[in-house]
């Protein structure tokens, strides 16, 4: 069943598990993109059950290819901004919320990709990258103060920020990026397997929010600094 159907998103379910599936090329972050999926996590806050959340996309080999540069550049601040906190909406969601990465994972991609809570990574084909530095940019300080600092080690950091390293799947793993590295025949199923062994836990949500707010106290205290610097870049 269907409950979200454009041509950037599609959010299916199916019993509690919701499949939210960026749909358009190679999915690149737009001020649209934010809006449309800030919309639907607005769906889900509003559900009771516990529920489970998969992030996957349409392309057959990319999960997503980060910001439309164009775009990027015509307001950096207000956009890394807001794709700083949609990562940390998704980081202290209520629900399990996984990654179904079935291919390159770059720069506000990866970063998407590192805010869930399990990620699942195809192995044959794909990196999961910062690659700002190549084209003369660095990673917004956004992405930092969110789901980077929370869910990555300094030196691995070092390697995907400074260095701009590119990580397989298995590379990945070692790194504690992901969790998890499978073939593609394998990536589907192994997601939806983990997505239904959550489902079948029946988490409270309200625990869970609170534990996430806990452990992600740092990264919330500075939310509104960041709405505050939204506010006066719109004035």
């Amino acid at each position: 069943m269907s409950s979200y159907d454009s041509d950037l998103f599609e959010l299916t379910q199916e019993g509690r598990i919701y499949t939210l599936t960026m749909c358009k090329d190679d999915n690149r972050i737009t001020k649209r993109f934010l809006d449309e999926i800030n919309t639907i996590l607005d769906h889900l806050d509003a559900t009771e059950e516990p529920i489970i959340l998969v992030l996957a996309s349409r392309h057959p080999t990319i999960f997503c290819n980060g910001f439309d540069i164009d775009e990027l550049m015509k307001d950096p601040e207000v956009l890394t901004a807001r794709l700083g906190m949609l990562g940390f909406r998704i980081l202290a969601a209520s629900y399990v919320t996984i990654a179904m990465i079935n291919g390159h994972a770059y720069a506000g991609g990866a970063y998407l990709a590192i805010s869930c809570d399990y990620k699942v990574m195809r192995k044959e084909r794909g990196y999961i990258c910062f690659n700002e530095g190549e084209i003369g940019l660095k990673i917004p300080q956004p992405l930092y103060d969110f789901s980077l600092s929370a869910r990555i080690s300094v030196s691995v950091i070092h390697e995907l920020a400074a260095l701009c390293s590119k990580f397989t799947a298995e590379e990945a793993v070692t790194r504690g990026i992901i969790q998890t590295a499978v073939t593609q025949n394998d990536l589907k199923r192994v997601t939806y397997d983990i997505a239904g062994r959550f489902a079948e836990r029946n988490l409270s949500r309200k625990v869970l929010k609170e534990t996430k707010m806990l452990l992600y106290r740092e990264q919330a205290e500075r939310i509104p600094e960041w709405k505050q610097k939204i506010a006066k870049a719109n004035l």
